[in-house]
């Protein structure tokens, strides 16, 4: 291309994602190809970079740049043209929505370029496309609902954690005597949330889930417990 003047001009309307610069530049294309010695689109189209060697077709690939890569292909950018690293515009793509371009043109228009040495993907047809979209927004909205759900399921545990530790303290803030009197009121087995839950054990405090060890009224999570409080009855008991 001997007039880099719209080539020039192309590169940044492609650069900068410009689309309304790009089609006017095309139209301005068209309407002077039937002049002598000037660039045929395909030729400018084409160029490639002093250097790099990059095409336009590389330069919105690589940026991503969905519907300036279609206008291309369409007006005769080939993919088949690999620029000093050894790089086809397809290797460029830096997401699955922009290499679906190529693939559907590939599809639409499977004579127009040599798509194998552009090193492009099969073909995939809007369709199929489609399917798979849906399939993936479906994997999506899974993978948010359990994220959610676990989210939820995490408050709800803390939340239960947090009362049974307020419970526990206030439990074993109790005398024996209080406890005493507490059941009196209370079934011992009852396990009503808004209650201070008396099926605990009386040295530690936790809820006894299994046979309680006991001596006495009281009641024990573990041998070791029952011992612990039996000793210390004993001492309270000798003090007074």
């Amino acid at each position: 291309v001997e007039d880099l003047s719209t080539f020039n001009e192309l590169f940044t309307a492609c650069r900068l994602n410009d689309i309304q610069r790009f089609d006017d530049l095309i139209a301005r294309l068209r309407a002077i190809k039937y002049i002598d010695n000037s660039p045929s689109i395909i030729d400018i189209l084409n160029y490639q970079t002093a250097g790099s060697l990059d095409t336009l077709l590389h330069i919105a690939s690589e940026r991503g740049h969905l519907k300036i890569i279609q206008r291309l292909l369409n007006e005769g950018a080939t993919p088949a043209l690999s620029n000093q690293r050894g790089k086809y515009p397809y290797n460029l793509c830096k997401n699955k929505e922009t290499k679906d371009v190529f693939r559907l043109f590939r599809h639409d228009h499977p004579d127009k370029y040599d798509y194998t040495l552009g090193q492009i993907a099969p073909s995939i047809s809007i369709d199929e496309l489609e399917r798979q979209r849906t399939v993936e927004r479906e994997r999506r909205r899974q993978t948010k609902k359990r994220r959610t759900d676990k989210q939820r399921s995490d408050q709800e545990r803390q939340l239960r954690e947090q009362e049974e530790e307020q419970q526990r303290i206030a439990f074993l803030a109790l005398s024996d005597a209080e406890k005493r009197t507490l059941a009196v009121h209370v079934n011992f087995e009852t396990n009503k949330r808004d209650e201070l839950h008396l099926g605990r054990c009386w040295q530690c405090a936790k809820k006894i889930s299994d046979e309680p060890f006991t001596y006495f009224d009281y009641k024990f999570c573990s041998t070791a417990c029952l011992k612990v409080h039996r000793t210390k009855s004993k001492t309270t008991t000798t003090n007074v």
